[in-house]
Formats: structure tokens, sequence, C-alpha cells
């Protein structure tokens, strides 16, 4: 019978070890520098702020002074005032050609009318570029999006495939435990 035990406790470690390594591979594969860092940073971070509030209650003074002057300091800057101007108000020239005016007017509107043109049908040509960049982009970011997620799963189903394990073999420990001594109280 003391066979049937220590195959028990055998389980029982084996399965254990294998828990612990199943969730140390996976600890390393994605966790991020030393397993109990963060709980003794926290602890550190605790003690410290423990100690500065009591040391800051035993150091606080009864009544605090009023601190300052009260006064007023700087105050509001006086803003200079130019006389500013129109940008062609000294530039005024007098026309005394009407239809030459009107000839000039048109000439430059029908030059912008054109330049604006040009400029629309460049913009419509680079919106269409950049919609198809970005539907390109788009596309790419949702492969890539898919192959770090299957990589991902494949890399933390490794671990826990072994803490799986380990758990299983600790519960035939803990059955195989317990039936035997079930088995040992019926007999006595």
């Amino acid at each position: 019978m003391i066979w049937a035990h220590s195959i028990a406790l055998l389980l029982d470690v084996a399965g254990l070890t294998c828990a612990a390594a199943g969730f140390a591979q996976t600890w390393h594969q994605h966790g991020t520098g030393e397993l109990w860092a963060p709980w003794r940073a926290r602890a550190r971070d605790g003690r410290r702020r423990a100690w500065s509030w009591v040391t800051g209650r035993l150091r606080r003074r009864r009544h605090d002074p009023w601190l300052g002057d009260g006064g007023g300091g700087a105050g509001g800057s006086a803003i200079a005032r130019g006389g500013a101007t129109a940008p062609g108000a000294d530039a005024r020239a007098a026309v005394t050609d009407l239809a030459a005016f009107a000839a000039v007017v048109q000439s430059r509107l029908d030059g912008l009318t054109g330049q604006v043109g040009r400029l629309e049908t460049e913009l419509r040509t680079e919106r269409q570029r950049r919609d198809s960049a970005v539907r390109g982009v788009r596309a790419e970011l949702i492969g890539e999006v898919g192959r770090v997620e299957e990589l991902t799963k494949e890399i933390a189903v490794g671990g826990l495939r072994l803490q799986i394990l380990g758990w299983t073999l600790v519960l035939a420990g803990v059955v195989l435990s317990g039936v035997l001594n079930i088995v040992g109280a019926a007999t006595r």
C-alpha cells in the first residue's frame, strides 16, 4: 500500500512541477522583466508612502503660518497700440481708362479660373492616390494584425498546455491519495 501512496505523491510533485514550468514558460514568453519585480516595487512604494505619511504627520506644525505677502505681484502689462493702416492705403492709383482696367481684370479672372481648374484636377487625382494608398495600408495592417494574433495564440497555448498537464497530474495524485485513504480507513 505504501507504493500506492508514493505514486500519488509522485503524481502530485510531477503535476506541480509541470504547472510551475508552464507558468514560467508563459511568463518568459509574454511577461516583461522579472516575475516578482512588480510586487516588490509596489511593496517598496507602499513602505515609502507609509513612512512619508507617518513622518509628515509627526513633523506637521499645529498652526501653519500664512505664507506670502497676500499682495498683487505683477499686474497686467500695457499693450502698445500703433496706428495700423490698410495694406494698399498709400499705394492708391487713379484709374483713368475703365476699358483697359476691365480688360486687365478679365484677364486676371480668366487666369485665376484656369488655375482653379488645374488645382481641382490635381486635388482630385491626389485624393484618388491617397484613398488607394490608405486601402493598401489598411489591407496590410489587417494581415499583420492577424499574423500577430496567431503567433500570440501559439505562444500562449504552449505554456497553458503544460500547465493543464501539471494540474491534471495533481488532480490524479489527489484522487489516488483520497481513494487510498478511504480504502485504508475502511479496512481498519
